[in-house]
């Protein structure tokens, strides 16, 4: 089903088979980065909802939950950025061979 799929594409827009196979990678790399950098929003808000609170001696007690929300979101952002700009650099090279 999926090669009828691929196939059809490949005739309606004139997409050789291995371009969507790229394109579907692609799309999975990225969707993998975006996930990453969600889980790195939903650190944060976990972090700011349930594990904040200062004791009774005034002394602030927070979880991981902040560095890791931060460190998730830098390296999504960080993937998106090297996928778009390999793509981007592929594609050019592509178009000029």
């Amino acid at each position: 089903m999926d090669a009828q799929i691929s196939t059809a594409a490949s005739a309606a827009f004139g997409i050789h088979t291995e371009e969507v196979g790229m394109s579907i990678l692609f799309n999975r790399k990225m969707g993998f980065s975006f996930l990453i950098a969600v889980t790195g929003l939903l650190f944060l808000f976990i972090e700011s909802t349930y594990y904040q609170y200062v004791d009774a001696q005034g002394q602030l007690h927070e979880s991981w939950f902040m560095p890791l929300g931060f460190l998730f979101i830098f390296i999504g952002l960080l993937a998106m950025g090297i996928f778009i700009i390999v793509g981007t650099f592929k594609a050019i090279r592509q178009s000029l061979a």
